[in-house]
């Protein structure tokens, strides 16, 4: 009986892994892509991606959306209350950011 339980956990580690992996590839994606084109309708789709998807807790994912983050606060053509409803979004996703 322990070693089923045993096989069965690591053919849920290994899908959960691949769903991590699944996620990585779509994150740095989509961060590519509003990085490249950076408007009101691109940031709209970027928050509702952020929303839907499940951010894994890894550096290089957090540091992706930080970075983007950074990049679409800059610009000053994205409105204000759509940067702030990223920033909200990626604090309650568990992005922390250090001023």
């Amino acid at each position: 009986m322990g070693k089923f339980n045993s096989v069965k956990r690591k053919i849920y580690f290994k899908i959960y892994k691949r769903r991590e992996n699944t996620n990585i590839t779509k994150i740095i994606k989509n961060s590519m892509y509003v990085k490249q084109n950076i408007n009101n309708e691109s940031v709209i789709g970027y928050i509702k991606f952020i929303n839907e998807i499940d951010i894994p807790s890894r550096n290089l994912c957090k540091n992706i959306i930080i970075e983007t983050y950074k990049e679409i606060k800059k610009n000053i053509n994205v409105k204000d209350s759509i940067k702030s409803d990223l920033r909200i979004l990626l604090e309650c996703k568990g992005v922390s950011f250090i001023y």
